[in-house]
């Protein structure tokens, strides 16, 4: 699986969405593990192009990761204070539920975004994966065409999960 999908998720982690997106709709996954991880980054690039009416049909999806990006589009575009609450919520339950790393990883932005530092350093180590440890790094996010500086979340976990 790694290399079946190393050209998409080079391309999404240097911000060429268009192509990674490109990308997302050629490659035909050989498991469902795959087929799972191009939907999500195929959300995550629409997410970031934006794409908001495709994301809107993703609401509903069988991907987790694409229902995540979904939600994360109502968080960051929404006007509504009511909508973004919901929306919230409704993240915070589907990476719980379903454990899916796209879902536990934009939901643990959106606890970082809140202050939330320890709730979001915990959902970053139910993870080992590199995607998710960035989010404890000094590295920047580009979801929805807004960085996302994550340096509190990673002095806060420094600062208390680390010896």
């Amino acid at each position: 699986m790694d290399e079946e999908l190393q050209e998409v998720r080079d391309n999404f982690y240097v911000g060429n969405f268009n192509k990674a997106l490109s990308l997302c709709e050629s490659v035909k996954g050989s498991s469902e593990l795959t087929q799972s991880e191009l939907g999500a980054t195929l959300a995550r690039c629409c997410l970031s192009i934006p794409q908001i009416d495709r994301l809107k049909a993703m609401q509903n999806s069988e991907i987790p990761g694409q229902r995540a990006a979904a939600l994360m589009a109502v968080i960051t575009k929404s006007k509504s204070a009511q909508q973004v609450s919901s929306a919230k919520e409704r993240l915070g339950a589907l990476a719980k539920e379903t454990q899916d790393m796209s879902c536990a990883m934009l939901n643990a932005m959106v606890l970082a975004m809140d202050g939330s530092w320890n709730e979001a350093a915990q959902m970053t180590k139910a993870h080992p994966v590199l995607e998710m440890q960035d989010l404890s790094g000094p590295s920047r996010f580009v979801e929805s065409s807004v960085f996302f500086r994550c340096e509190p979340l990673k002095a806060y976990i420094e600062q208390h999960f680390t010896g």
